[in-house]
């Protein structure tokens, strides 16, 4: 399959990779919509890690997936979490998921393949499906959503005031926050 793999700074080229399988751990999952983060543009800028294929804002559709995968079928709409809390460190055992010490080492689109190409495999437990009537443009969106929300959370104050308090009102996240 082709990906749209980094080569160096500011370099992508499209490159023939091997498409990824489902394993017990992890699902297939055919890549429907992929956004570009501003994690996307810092790896590309930087050029590092060569070869990464990026691409952690996305909505898909399982492919496949092996053994039981309870609430998860094939062609179900879904997004993900672009990290995966390795479950086991003490920050985890508090469920304090944002602040686990291992969270980027499985990390599609940063640390390990990314939706910049027509599959992923990604762990089954960062897979959430999207709600009926969502679209997928909408599904990629989820993640920048939730950044956008825990910020206006973070301030104490209301959306509005939250608003009027940011340096730029033009760039999408804020335009996501005045949404929520």
């Amino acid at each position: 399959m082709k990906a749209a793999q980094l080569t160096g700074p500011k370099t992508i080229e499209i490159k023939e990779v091997f498409q990824p399988v489902a394993d017990d751990k992890k699902v297939l999952l055919k890549i429907e919509r992929c956004g570009i983060c501003g994690s996307d543009l810092h790896i590309w800028e930087n050029g590092a890690p060569q070869g990464l294929i990026m691409g952690n804002e996305f909505a898909r559709v399982i492919e496949d997936f092996c053994g039981d995968a309870s609430g998860l079928e094939k062609g179900l709409r879904v997004t993900a979490m672009p990290s995966n809390p390795c479950g086991t460190c003490e920050a985890c055992k508090r469920m304090e998921y944002n602040r686990c010490l291992n969270i980027l080492a499985d990390a599609p689109g940063i640390t390990t393949p990314g939706a910049f190409t027509r599959y992923i495999s990604i762990s089954r437990d960062s897979v959430c499906p999207l709600p009926e009537g969502m679209t997928f443009n909408q599904g990629a969106m989820v993640e920048p959503s939730a950044v956008a929300l825990h910020a206006v959370t973070l301030t104490g104050v209301c959306i509005k005031q939250a608003f009027e308090k940011l340096i730029d009102p033009n760039s999408d996240v804020v335009k996501i926050m005045v949404r929520v």
